[in-house]
């Protein structure tokens, strides 16, 4: 890669991003596409979206992926956000706008989707899905899929009230679908009837001994799907895969939702598949 005054800089923002595997993926997918841009990590202060995006647009940055804590806090003063990343409350692409400032968009619904198609073939269409969790990741996930189509989709969360209350918008941009809230101890019949389980909470970040949340066995003819990833398995990702049970996991997700944002950035992409095999076995810093 050679850097020179004409490159176009891309990025990620949020903190921590030590351990990020999105730079080593996203340089592999420009140098694939014969472009000249970097993609570099941004540590931001999570207080001062504002100045974030500020210093952003004054630096010439053509466009940024945004993670935690930073998904909701830069909304209020992005240009445009998109329809969808408006009812899920979050977004994680920025794209610069032609008169200044950014557009937030989400690609992890549909990244989620498209990943689950890609490494399965695993089509949502009438499907049944439960998922842990009721935060932006959990909401991203679930537009994703009622947007390909399931038939049904029921949180799982330990605070029911206030995870109905932070659903509003949601349900509010997809009026007449199903979408129900039960409390965490309480969802065995979702469970039992699922066809995908997705662990949308921050739990598996404590790493392989954190408490697991949803036993496969809860879940008998489910696919796991955890959202995100790290040195080693998650509790969810490690009991799910030693039951012989297909999980994957958020590499599968960042590889899906990376290839999505380079087609919102650029209009193409490399093969997912390619995309995938780039972060397969990579280490993630400590």
């Amino acid at each position: 890669m050679t850097i020179g005054g004409a490159t176009r800089v891309f990025g990620l923002v949020g903190r921590p991003i030590a351990h990020s595997l999105s730079p080593r993926l996203m340089n592999d997918a420009f140098a694939r596409l014969g472009l000249d841009a970097v993609y570099v990590a941004f540590p931001a202060d999570p207080a001062r979206p504002r100045e974030l995006l500020a210093g952003l647009d004054a630096l010439g940055v053509a466009g940024a992926n945004v993670t935690y804590p930073l998904k909701a806090a830069v909304m209020p003063d992005l240009v445009v956000v998109a329809p969808a990343a408006r009812a899920i409350g979050a977004v994680n692409v920025l794209s610069r706008e032609p008169a200044g400032g950014f557009r937030g968009e989400n690609t992890d619904g549909g990244g989620l989707v498209l990943a689950l198609r890609q490494a399965l073939g695993w089509e949502p269409g009438g499907c049944r899905v439960a998922i842990v969790g009721a935060g932006g990741a959990a909401r991203a996930a679930a537009h994703g899929l009622c947007d390909a189509g399931v038939a049904s989709v029921t949180f799982l969360a330990r605070s029911p009230e206030r995870a109905a209350a932070d659903l509003a918008s949601l349900r509010a941009a997809l009026p007449g679908r199903p979408l129900a809230v039960v409390a965490l101890g309480a969802g065995a019949a979702a469970l039992a009837d699922a066809d995908l389980v997705v662990q949308a909470t921050p739990i598996g970040l404590d790493g392989p001994g954190a408490a697991l949340l949803v036993d496969p066995d809860a879940a008998p003819r489910a696919v796991g799907f955890e959202l995100v990833y790290g040195a080693q398995p998650t509790s969810f990702a490690a009991a799910w895969r030693r039951a012989g049970r297909v999980c994957l996991d958020g590499r599968d997700l960042l590889a899906a939702q990376a290839h999505l944002t380079l087609r919102v950035w650029l209009g193409m992409a490399p093969d997912l598949a390619d995309m995938r095999k780039i972060i397969a076995d990579r280490e993630i810093p400590a």
